[in-house]
């Protein structure tokens, strides 16, 4: 009593509400309804049950119930009663209409809930409300290749794949710097050996320029001395020519040198680059997420409860007036 009185407080805004003393159980006649739907998904590792259950407190007469607007909270099967209530436990307006029918309780239900042709055709009916509107709805990320679990939020999902793109994005980045370094280590190997060579040539090259200084003085001695100066001036033009080769080589090793490095600079700066581009696609991959609705198969659409139910009430005063409040959870 205390549970269905604090949500008829909740429900009607009624906090300071007085309740008498009086309290008696009554029942309502319905339309009870509840069908298991099954969603299967082989790709998304889904394979669960949901159910879901449905009062129709006002069955209609000729038509199929509009199943949506009686919808109710599901039940466990077992935990209904299969004994129905006595007549003095039913409704004032259900014993009124029984007793002008002369037998408690059947006679006082309105035809459509005992109608078995109805309910065979508004089971069909169900069926196929369920099977165009149970849909399931999943969180994928087509880029990750994964999906959420059943219940879980887009907050909780996306926050999943953070670090899954993480993950990703740390192996292709791996991949691409593995590239480069091989480019860049052939690159350093040439700049090193250049660097190397041009050492050599500059050594090469201060010898020339000390026999070449050496020769000039060895040319002006030996004119004093008499000897032939076109022996002098050969010899020395040689040595020139030779300073002249040391001096060559060491600007094609500068220039070498100076375009390996550029060609470094740059496929690191290109690289750089790349790994940019790779964190821009993995980011923009964990935000990716997009709604994946799972319909059932007819086949997989079980009718569980579809019959006459009885709702038990509690009919008590509130403020000095009669009411009848749900002792049931809708």
């Amino acid at each position: 009593v205390e549970d269905s009185v604090q949500a008829w407080r909740e429900e009607t805004g009624s906090k300071r509400a007085q309740f008498g003393e009086a309290i008696e159980l009554v029942y309502h006649p319905a339309l009870l309804a509840q069908a298991v739907v099954r969603y299967v998904s082989t790709k998304a590792n889904v394979n669960e049950d949901r159910r879901f259950a449905f009062l129709v407190t006002d069955a209609p007469t000729a038509v199929a119930p509009h199943w949506g607007d009686f919808a109710a909270r599901p039940f466990d099967p077992a935990a209904l009663s299969r004994t129905p209530p006595e007549a003095g436990k039913l409704a004032p307006d259900t014993v009124r209409a029984a007793r002008t029918g002369g037998t408690p309780v059947r006679d006082g239900i309105p035809p459509a809930l005992t109608d078995s042709k109805k309910h065979a055709a508004w089971q069909k009916d169900l069926i196929a409300y369920l099977y165009r509107t149970a849909d399931f709805s999943l969180h994928q990320n087509l880029a990750l290749k994964t999906y959420s679990r059943p219940g879980q939020s887009f907050e909780e999902f996306h926050a999943a794949c953070q670090p899954a793109a993480e993950a990703r994005r740390s192996e292709e980045i791996e991949a691409l710097r593995a590239k480069y370094d091989k480019k860049i280590d052939a690159l350093e190997d040439k700049l090193a050996a250049e660097k190397q060579e041009m050492a050599q040539d500059e050594e090469e090259h201060h010898a020339r320029q000390a026999e070449e200084r050496w020769t000039t003085v060895e040319n002006v001695v030996g004119l004093a001395l008499g000897r032939s100066p076109r022996r002098m001036f050969s010899a020395s033009a040689s040595k020139s020519r030779l300073t002249q080769r040391a001096r060559d080589e060491i600007a094609e090793s500068e220039q070498a040198i100076a375009q390996y490095q550029s060609q470094i600079d740059a496929l690191k700066s290109e690289a750089q680059a790349a790994f940019q581009s790779l964190a821009d696609k993995w980011q923009k991959a964990a935000d990716d997420i997009q709604e994946q609705r799972l319909t059932p198969k007819r086949s997989d659409i079980l009718i569980e409860v579809f019959g006459l139910g009885w709702l038990p009430h509690w009919q008590i005063e509130a403020d000095g007036s009669p009411i009848e409040i749900p002792a049931f959870a809708r």
